[in-house]
């Protein structure tokens, strides 16, 4: 099991279930540690390149 806040390696007697309503669906379970632990950094996702004229 991984955590779902930094995804790291997860033992089942430090997880901590959190249960996420969804508006449409059936709900999911999320666990992550008990202690706080940091998040995954988050990145931005790459631009394309201009596009350029031949000719």
């Amino acid at each position: 099991m991984f955590c779902a806040r930094c995804g790291e390696p997860l033992k089942a007697a430090d997880a901590e279930p959190i249960d996420v309503d969804r508006p449409t669906g059936a709900g999911i379970t999320l666990h992550v540690h008990r202690v706080l632990c940091q998040p995954d950094p988050l990145t931005s996702p790459v631009s394309w390149p201009e596009p350029t004229r031949e000719g």
